[in-house]
């Protein structure tokens, strides 16, 4: 349940178009149940928000800046019983950064804030129930991997995620977050390895990276790009080269979108071709990882649960 300090209704979400597409207007409302923080297009100076046992502080904001998600949960202690909206949770291969080929627990947090055009998992939109924290800790212990990842969805869109990932580091697990970067990183637990997917112009969401979370990556840390064009390749070697990215993190991933059909909240995208991709990270000297969805390989595409 949602708590505002000091806010109004018509400062809220309220259905109003302003800044954001339509599909975009309180997702979390229409898809998770409750208010959102996330969304709200006017605050007042200092105002706090709370969901369960995650409180937000909300500088004052007439409009929505850009990026819109600056949000820095302050955490309060989260018993095993406290809950988060979880869309699936499978055992499978990891397709992706340097833990690629790897067996992986996956949970797969319900909601996003964002619409890429090229997302794959749009049904974890609006697709979650409840599950205790803890009931996720002892799935993540009967599977007995070693390895888990938090995906979505957005999973740092819910505050309750950093207690579970530090539930899971305290459990001597290896946890890695996929983040799309747009929410505050820096109440991640430290041991656990973000894969930071910050968003090119072609995603749709560029606009909402919020390229301060940059400053706060550990050298374990690693950052993806999803590219698709030679547009977005260029912008992504900037994006390097102005951040010094090589330095600062583990890896940096590069990986050719897939073709995406249009769906009902996103618009679809067509392919990148990998050679050009490789070609141009080659003609480059680019010292970056080329990557594929390994789990497209083995499974047809649009498997869920993989």
């Amino acid at each position: 349940m949602l708590h505002f300090s000091t806010l109004t209704r018509e400062e809220r979400c309220s259905g109003g178009e302003i800044g954001r597409r339509a599909s975009l207007r309180c997702w979390w409302e229409q898809s998770l149940g409750g208010s959102s923080p996330l969304l709200s297009i006017r605050y007042r100076p200092h105002s706090v928000c709370k969901v369960g046992a995650a409180s937000f502080l909300v500088p004052r904001c007439e409009s929505p800046p850009i990026p819109l998600i600056t949000l820095t949960p302050i955490l309060e202690p989260c018993s095993l019983d406290a809950t988060l909206r979880v869309n699936e949770t499978f055992h499978s291969i990891q397709g992706e950064s340097t833990f690629v080929g790897c067996p992986c627990f996956f949970i797969r947090l319900g909601g996003c804030p964002l619409r890429c055009h090229y997302c794959d998992t749009e049904y974890a939109f609006r697709e979650s129930a409840p599950r205790t924290l803890g009931a996720l800790l002892d799935e993540a212990r009967r599977v007995a991997c070693p390895l888990v990842e938090l995906t979505g969805g957005e999973p740092l869109a819910q505050a309750r995620a950093f207690a579970l990932i530090r539930m899971l580091c305290d459990a001597a697990f290896t946890v890695l977050i996929e983040t799309s970067g747009s929410i505050d990183i820096q109440p991640t637990d430290p041991r656990a390895i973000l894969v930071m997917d910050l968003k090119t112009p072609g995603s749709g969401e560029c606009e909402k990276n919020l390229l301060s979370n940059l400053a706060h990556l550990r050298p374990h840390d690693e950052v993806k790009f999803v590219l698709t064009s030679r547009e977005d390749y260029l912008w992504a070697r900037e994006m390097i080269k102005t951040h010094a990215l090589i330095d600062r993190v583990r890896a940096v991933l590069m990986s050719p979108v897939a073709a995406q059909a249009r769906g009902k909240e996103i618009e679809g995208c067509a392919p990148l071709d990998p050679r050009a991709l490789a070609e141009w990270i080659l003609a480059d000297r680019l010292q970056v990882r080329q990557q594929t969805q390994l789990h497209k390989h083995i499974w047809e595409p649009q498997t869920r649960g993989v």
